[in-house]
């Protein structure tokens, strides 16, 4: 189907005899339209990331190897980009330039720190956006997220940007060529960073020695990635008691 927006397509078959045995046409018309994209964030509030040997144990010291399942200390947030646009048939969304743009945002101060939709990732540049399943129309994309996100000159802003609590926002667009109107538009999602104050509790109040202890712990800063379940060291919590105090968890004693 070609682009020309708001154009009536006709489709004829002629019926060299039908029925009858007569010569005749037959016409189908449709008109060639659009519809206006959107794109979302993945969360309304981000935890704010965090860089290494800010992460300690239940002692207060620092804890490292603590992220177990990536072995990184490195408190980066996964940020994960949706892009919903009939318009697209294929299993990417792409083209010759961005048509997605990231900006952190502090007060009157915008920075443009990545881009996506290009053919070919580069630099800040993410690439593609993939299809989330055949046919959904659905695009995604994600990119992580560093306590401080180093200026590229691809994207327009060569300032470092440090992300900070309840004073940043996170804000995504989509230039989509065609809206519903046959006119290109721009859709917009924001979502802002902040710090939350965790807790701990135990199943029980009082234990029998040899039994297990169940033990949770709650803090929304750890979730860095709402894509997958993270895996925390021990350390992070201490044992203290009469009977022995200041021990992590980590501890075999």
């Amino acid at each position: 189907v070609t682009d020309d927006i708001g154009e009536d397509m006709e489709v004829d078959y002629r019926d060299s005899r039908d029925g009858s045995g007569t010569a005749v046409s037959w016409f189908a018309t449709s008109t060639i339209g659009a519809t206006s994209g959107s794109i979302s964030l993945d969360r309304v509030v981000y935890p704010v990331p965090f860089d290494e040997n800010e992460m300690k144990t239940g002692a207060n010291a620092n804890l490292a190897n603590w992220d177990t399942a990536t072995g990184t200390d490195d408190g980066d947030v996964t940020v994960w980009i949706s892009v919903t646009d009939p318009d697209f048939t294929d299993d990417q969304l792409k083209g010759t330039t961005a048509t997605v743009t990231v900006n952190l945002i502090s007060g009157s101060t915008t920075c443009a720190i990545r881009t996506a939709g290009a053919e070919l990732a580069s630099g800040k540049e993410l690439g593609p956006l993939n299809e989330t399943s055949q046919g959904s129309g659905v695009y995604e994309v994600s990119f992580t997220l560093d306590e401080t996100d180093v200026g590229d000159s691809n994207t327009g802003c060569t300032t470092d940007f440090q992300v900070l609590g309840g004073d940043t926002v996170l804000q995504v667009k989509y230039a989509d060529a065609n809206s519903d109107t046959g006119l290109a538009a721009n859709f917009f999602d924001s979502a802002t960073f902040e710090l939350s104050t965790g807790s701990v509790t135990t199943d029980k109040s009082v234990y029998v020695m040899g039994q297990d202890m169940v033990i949770t712990l709650t803090d929304a800063d750890l979730n860095l990635n709402s894509d997958s379940a993270e895996t925390y060291t021990l350390g992070l919590i201490e044992w203290d008691s009469s009977a022995n105090s200041s021990v992590v968890l980590t501890d075999n004693d």
